[in-house]
C-alpha cells in the first residue's frame, strides 16, 4: 500500500502532464532580445536529465545550469528564476543602464556606470548621441568589464557632465584614452582638442578651459590645435 502510494506520488510529480512546463515569462527586458533568452530556455527544456527524455517537467529543470547559461552569455545585475507551480517559469532581469558607447579594436559597446559592457550598440544609440570613448590603450576589454579602472572610468564620464555645465559652445565629439597612462584627450565638434590629466579633477581642469575661452573670441579659440591642462594651473596651446 505505502509503495503504491509513493510510486503513484513519484509518476504525478515526474510523469504526469499537470507539471509539464507550459510557459515561460521574462521580465525586465528592454535592450536584449527576449527571443534569444526563450530559445535558450526551451533548447534547455529539451535536453535530457538523467535516466528522463527532457527537462521539461517543472522539477526536473535545471534552473542552476539556466542562471548560469544567462550569465555566462550576458551582463546582468541580477538574474532570479522562480517556479510558477504548477507549469510555469518566470525569470526576473535587472539590466544595466547604458551611459556611454565604449569603442574598442573597432567594436562598438553600450556600458554602464561601472564599466560593464551591456550589448553591443546600436545605430539607433550613435543617433541619441550618446556619449563616445574611444579606447586607444593597451587596456581592453576583458571578463564583460572595460580594462581601464574604476577611478579613471568615473574621471571620464564627469568629463561629459562638467563640459556640459562649462560656457564653451562645443559640444564633445568623442573622448580619447591615449597609451600615455594618465592622457585623456577630448576632441570637440568642428574645435580644437583638449589634453586632460586623468589624476586630477575633471572639473578644475574644464574650469581652467572655460576660463581661457571666456577670455578669447570664439573663433580664436578655434583656430589653435589643442588646449594641454595636463600641467599643474599653466594652459599649453599651440
Amino acid at each position: 500500500m505505502i509503495l503504491a502510494a509513493v510510486l503513484t506520488l513519484v509518476w504525478f510529480i515526474y510523469f504526469s502532464p499537470y507539471f509539464k512546463i507550459k510557459s515561460f515569462k521574462i521580465n525586465g527586458l528592454n535592450r536584449i532580445s527576449s527571443a534569444e533568452i526563450e530559445n535558450s530556455f526551451w533548447s534547455q527544456a529539451d535536453k535530457r536529465k538523467l535516466f528522463f527524455s527532457s527537462q521539461k517537467n517543472l522539477f526536473l529543470f535545471d534552473e542552476d545550469e539556466f542562471i548560469s547559461s544567462i550569465n555566462d552569455r550576458y551582463n546582468f545585475i541580477s538574474v532570479e528564476l522562480k517556479n510558477d507551480l504548477p507549469d510555469a517559469f518566470i525569470l526576473d532581469l535587472k539590466e544595466r543602464e547604458p551611459i556611454a558607447i565604449w569603442n574598442e579594436d573597432g567594436n562598438n559597446f553600450l556600458i554602464d556606470n561601472e564599466g560593464y559592457i551591456i550589448v553591443p550598440a546600436s545605430q539607433a544609440d550613435f543617433d541619441q548621441k550618446m556619449p563616445m570613448i574611444e579606447n586607444h590603450s593597451g587596456n581592453k576589454v576583458s571578463d564583460k568589464k572595460i580594462g581601464i579602472s574604476q577611478k579613471k572610468n568615473d574621471f571620464i564620464l564627469n568629463i561629459f557632465t562638467d563640459f556640459k555645465d562649462s560656457k564653451i559652445d562645443y559640444q564633445i565629439e568623442k573622448v580619447f584614452i591615449e597609451n600615455d597612462v594618465d592622457t585623456i584627450k577630448v576632441l570637440l565638434s568642428n574645435g580644437p582638442f583638449i589634453l586632460l590629466n586623468s589624476r586630477g579633477d575633471s572639473d578644475k581642469q574644464i574650469e581652467k578651459i572655460s576660463s581661457l575661452y571666456r577670455d578669447m573670441h570664439k573663433d580664436e579659440f578655434a583656430k589653435n590645435e589643442y588646449y594641454d591642462l595636463r600641467y599643474g594651473d599653466r594652459v599649453y596651446y599651440k
